[in-house]
């Protein structure tokens, strides 16, 4: 499974990639939604999207309304939520998940199996 992570906070990404690792998928990382936006411009090739919902340059929300309208496959990629705020609130915007923080390895692989198609 290819992953794309897009978190602003080193301490948190250390983590998802520990989590990761762990269940042996591989990832490309981002610390913002602008960077990660600029990633899949040239790299659509990923099972799922891990984002953060508060970064600086550009949030989770508008990351994912850009991603929703690029002319590549990446408006098909499933974007789960990383938050630490009310989920199912979350999932009003057009998220297709959320992970509350903090999550253990366990949600994090209960996430992925239910999202991704291998």
């Amino acid at each position: 499974m290819r992953i794309l992570i897009v978190e602003d906070i080193v301490l948190n990404r250390i983590l998802l990639c520990a989590f990761l690792e762990e269940l042996s998928n591989t990832y490309k990382m981002a610390e913002n939604g602008k960077e990660a936006l600029d990633i899949l411009k040239v790299d659509s090739d990923f099972d799922i999207i891990l984002m953060d919902i508060e970064m600086p340059v550009m949030n989770g929300f508008e990351a994912l309304r850009a991603i929703k309208v690029l002319d590549n496959k990446s408006s098909e990629i499933p974007i789960i939520a990383l938050t630490a705020h009310n989920g199912n609130k979350i999932l009003d915007y057009g998220f297709d998940g959320f992970l509350a923080k903090p999550f253990s390895e366990n949600d994090l692989e209960q996430i992925l199996d239910k999202n991704v198609k291998i």
